[in-house]
């Protein structure tokens, strides 16, 4: 037998990309989020310092921070389903 036709398939350079475009779409629109609020959170800092009135910045940072975590649970889900299959 051949050596060449012996060996197994060339890898991939580049690990398969978890849950296909789905994920990455996901991804690319959590990431504007957490940019999105997270830069009217930062521009509140200054207001926040001075004692002023900042409506709206709570919800911001909540925003904020639960789509950052969110996105981690939707990548632990996503792994453990390939993991399973």
């Amino acid at each position: 037998m051949n050596a060449m036709a012996a060996r197994a398939p060339a890898r991939s350079r580049h690990p398969p990309l978890a849950a296909g475009r789905r994920f990455l779409a996901y991804t690319a629109v959590t990431v504007l989020l957490v940019l999105a609020f997270g830069a009217w959170s930062g521009s509140a800092a200054p207001r926040i310092e001075a004692g002023l009135d900042t409506p709206w910045t709570g919800a911001a940072e909540r925003i904020f921070w639960y789509a950052y975590q969110l996105w981690f649970l939707v990548l632990a889900i996503v792994l453990l389903r390939e993991k399973q299959s």
